[in-house]
């Protein structure tokens, strides 16, 4: 059996274009956004158009408030636990009420009745990944 002994990770920082590119590739993120004097982080189904990530909800979402115009901040990510190995992705934008043709999977019936767009003010990412000290046992 093979045990971690040691963890010295990196964090690389990710420029723009494999930002943009990771972001593209997935299907799910976390948008944190204010809504009735609270702070929210939501799960939500993405896809990309362009500079615009797209969410859907259904009008009695907490979410649907969104598409009146508001600031956000949108997070993906993917994490290799066995390689201690993965990325992040974070999105500064402001919500607007989608109109485009692009739309994410949805997940549960009823939540695709708005459409909502985020434009993309700024994008950052980091990469970590740990060269491991491994010893056998």
């Amino acid at each position: 059996m093979t045990t971690v002994t040691g963890f010295d990770g990196y964090l690389d920082p990710l420029d723009e274009a494999e930002c943009r590119r990771l972001l593209a590739a997935q299907s799910v993120a976390r948008i944190g956004f204010e809504a009735h004097g609270r702070q929210f982080i939501l799960p939500v189904a993405i896809a990309t158009d362009g500079n615009t990530v797209v969410f859907t909800t259904s009008e009695q979402s907490v979410l649907a408030q969104l598409r009146t115009g508001a600031d956000v901040a949108l997070q993906t990510d993917e994490y290799d636990a066995s390689f201690l190995d993965g990325w992040s992705v974070l999105v500064d934008g402001r919500t607007f009420p989608y109109e485009g043709d692009v739309r994410p999977e949805v997940w549960a019936s009823g939540h695709d009745g708005v459409a909502i767009g985020v434009t993309i003010r700024g994008i950052s990412g980091r990469a970590i990944s740990a060269p491991l000290h491994l010893e056998d046992t």
